[in-house]
């Protein structure tokens, strides 16, 4: 046996390159030939009728309808339904802290980004709030008291000077949308 006379740095890569080759070799990583990923995009019904206008996707890319057609010719939509919804997914009560995926796409399709005043963080950046705030008894992980919030809005709600209070309308054009 002889000494190993490479780098800590090179040594760090090639185990690293070991791994990955073990990986590999043992199908850890699924189908080589498909990466699992989702689109999540939303658009009116007049402009997808029209073929004109621009789509909005999670991270707030701008997509020309015609490429959303496109798109979604190979793709398994999914339904955002605002009223009158009773989907048990979206209403977990305080049996849930954290939002579901179908919350997360809900939200998604209501919100497209943070609700804060002035704040145009993509929905891709943005946190599930609860309104009222899930540590009062009050708090509960239902779609009607969530709303989209950036990690700095999110953290920002309190009683105290110089922080938000937050809550759901219940009426006006904004209604079911975080305030």
């Amino acid at each position: 046996r002889g000494r190993d006379l490479r780098s800590a740095a090179q040594r760090t890569h090639d185990a690293l390159l070991a791994l990955c080759d073990y990986v590999l070799a043992h199908g850890g990583l699924g189908a080589p030939n498909r990466i699992p990923a989702e689109l999540v995009i939303t658009v009116t019904d007049q402009e997808l009728a029209a073929h004109a206008g621009i789509a909005l996707t999670a991270t707030g890319t701008r997509i020309p309808i015609g490429e959303l057609v496109r798109l979604a010719a190979d793709a398994v939509p999914h339904l955002a339904v605002f009223r009158n919804h009773t989907s048990e997914l979206l209403y977990q009560g305080r049996g849930a802290r954290c939002a579901s995926k179908a919350q997360r796409l809900a939200l998604f399709a209501r919100d497209r980004g943070c609700t804060a005043p002035g704040c145009d963080r993509p929905f891709a950046q943005t946190q599930a709030h609860h309104a009222p705030d899930w540590v009062t008894p009050a708090g509960r992980t239902d779609i009607d008291a969530l709303g989209a919030a950036c990690g700095r809005h999110n953290r920002a709600v309190g009683t105290n000077r110089g922080q938000w209070e937050t809550t759901i309308l219940t009426d006006g054009p904004d209604a079911g949308r975080m305030a």
